[in-house]
């Protein structure tokens, strides 16, 4: 028999070793660089046409912090739940969909460990893109001659919208995994 405390150390390096073939499963694939990419390019687009060219009304406005997090809002909760409705599919039947569940479950391996490094995948994507959105916004502060920075409110993006996309991967995630159909499992998400 496994002592527990062997057990639990084995399980914690599987779940390390998980989570990172996971997040470069993830990370890698085109569908996320091409996201990340079409969240920058509206982002910087938002913020320019709104800051530079003065949006509907022409009046040039100061890249004050909560302007940049007011133009940040509406494409990442869009291009998050876009991301983890695709990718709870994803991550979740990409054993099935290569025949390689059998030897998943034939590991010594606890079953939490690989529906934790699934989860902790799903919720590190709005996390990326509310980041990069904060990096994209200071950025444009700071080349716009603007050196108040709030982080405050930058940071208060992490817990005003992203605890609900977190807990929507967590939905995703748990949908995916009880549904028997990856597509059924994405429309139901």
């Amino acid at each position: 028999a496994i002592e527990p405390t062997k057990g639990f150390l084995a399980d914690r390096t599987s779940l390390l070793s998980i989570i990172k073939i996971e997040l470069n499963g993830v990370v890698k694939s085109i569908p996320f660089i091409a996201v990340l990419l079409i969240w920058f390019v509206i982002l910087i687009s938002e913020i320019y046409s709104r800051v530079i060219e003065g949006g509907e009304y022409g009046d040039s406005l100061y890249p004050l912090t909560n302007f940049m997090i007011e133009n940040m809002v509406e494409p990442l909760k869009a291009l998050s739940i876009v991301l983890i409705v695709f990718y709870s599919g994803e991550i979740v039947w990409r054993e099935r969909f290569f025949n390689f569940n059998g030897i998943i479950d034939a590991t010594p391996v606890s079953n939490w460990v690989f529906f934790i490094a699934k989860l902790i995948a799903i919720l590190l994507l709005p996390i990326t893109l509310i980041s990069s959105g904060i990096v994209v916004g200071i950025l444009f502060q700071l080349f716009n001659g603007f050196y108040t920075i709030e982080l405050g409110q930058y940071l208060a993006v992490f817990y005003f919208y992203g605890w609900q996309l977190c807990i929507f991967s967590v939905l995703g995630i748990f949908i995916q995994s009880v549904v028997r159909n990856k597509y059924l499992g994405m429309g139901i998400t």
